[in-house]
Formats: structure tokens, sequence, C-alpha cells
């Protein structure tokens, strides 16, 4: 599950290979078909995914994460690295029997062929390289504390940031868990190498500008500011 669109990406690649070498004669394509899907695309089954990949031991993951981490970026980003899809299920009549799916690369679309593609009369699968989710510009509860201090006038501690992050709905509910609360895309995701969660720079922003002001400060942790510039002079 979790190396699924490496695994898809080998078999491309193999294919090719194969096509390369010794012709269209020796193509996969007359014995893979079109896998069927026995998951609904219903969010009552996003979190019996989610706790299928909790059952992958921490070590696996962790050695995943850190191979990957360890690329460069040129080989990530390419789609022959890892190859995913996203399905896109759209209601009405089918207008072609023997063409249930249809590939598409939206690098070869204009923004009116998307939406047509989108609003059609077909499912379309759309192919995406694979990005970098962890290990990038996102960072722990400590340092993304330390960055909101720099940024504003007062005084910023770690259990200032968990307040903040709860009362919005972000991370996880309680420390360790890997589940992180409704409003949490975007904002951070779970690292499987640091085993907590990381925060990302639109947080970071978010935090900055809603506490920036003794108004704001006070509004969202309940309490006065304390100057930093007080205990300097301390």
């Amino acid at each position: 599950m979790v190396t699924a669109p490496e695994a898809h990406a080998c078999i491309i690649n193999y294919e090719y290979e194969l096509i390369r070498r010794f012709g269209n004669d020796f193509t996969l394509g007359s014995e893979l078909k079109i896998p069927i899907f026995i998951h609904s695309l219903q969010p009552a089954e996003y979190d019996f995914m989610a706790e299928m990949r909790r059952g992958i031991p921490s070590a696996t993951l962790n050695y995943i994460s850190e191979f990957i981490a360890e690329l460069p970026d040129e080989v990530t980003s390419d789609e022959k690295f890892s190859y995913r899809l996203a399905l896109i299920p759209v209601k009405g009549p089918k207008t072609r029997a023997d063409m249930a799916l249809t590939f598409v690369n939206t690098h070869d679309l204009n923004e009116e062929e998307k939406l047509e593609l989108l609003g059609g009369d077909r499912s379309v699968i759309i192919a995406e390289k694979y990005r970098n989710v962890v290990h990038g510009d996102e960072m722990l509860p400590k340092k993304i504390a330390q960055e909101v201090e720099a940024r504003i006038p007062f005084r910023f501690m770690l259990n200032d940031f968990t307040q903040l992050r709860k009362k919005w709905g972000l991370g996880p509910a309680k420390s360790g868990e890997r589940k992180g609360l409704p409003n949490s895309d975007t904002f951070c995701l779970y690292s499987p190498a640091f085993k907590q969660f990381v925060y990302t720079p639109k947080l970071l922003d978010k935090i900055v500008d809603a506490i920036c002001t003794e108004e704001g400060y006070t509004t969202f942790l309940g309490k006065e500011p304390f100057l930093k510039e007080d205990e300097t002079d301390n």
C-alpha cells in the first residue's frame, strides 16, 4: 500500500523496456487488465484505509521515508520513480461501451479542456507525479513555536502553540497519535521518521497573523501577552 506508486512505476518501466527491446508483440497489455476496486470512493472508507496504513510496522515506514528523503528531487519528481493515479468517478450515461476509463496527462491540456473532461460523461484517470510531502519546509512543534515568537513582539511558548493548534483543530488530539484533527489538511502532516506531526509554513503565517497584536493574542490564547522586551529589561 505504501509503495504502490513505486510498484506501479516499476511495472510501467518494465513494459516500456519489453516493447523497446522485443517489439509490440511482447506487451503486457494483453495479460494485465484494468483493476477492479472493491473499496468505494466514500469518506467512510478513508478511515479504514488509514487504519490499514497504521498497521504497517514503524520501522518499515521509517526506512521508506528516510530512503526517499535521501534521493535527489529529479528522481522523486519523475513518474518513472513513482506513478500515482487520481480516480474521479463521474455520474451519467455511458457513451462508449468499450471505454470505461480514459487516461489523460493534464500537462497536455489547457484549462478549458480539463474542465470539459471533468464535467463530461466518462470516468477520468489523471496521472500525477510523485511529490515529497515531508522533510521539506515543515517544522516540529518546538521549532514552529520559536519561529512564531521571532516574528511577534510577545513571548510564545510551546504550550501556547499546543493550545492554539488544538483550538483550531490541527495536529493530533493527543501526543503520539497518527490521526490528525479535522482541520489538519495543508497545515500539518504525520512524519513516520519523526513519529509525530510536522507543521507547514502556512500554519506559521496563520499564527503570526492571528496573534501579532495584543487584541489578537488575548482573543486566541485567552491571556494577556508578555512583551519580549520586558523580559530583557529584567
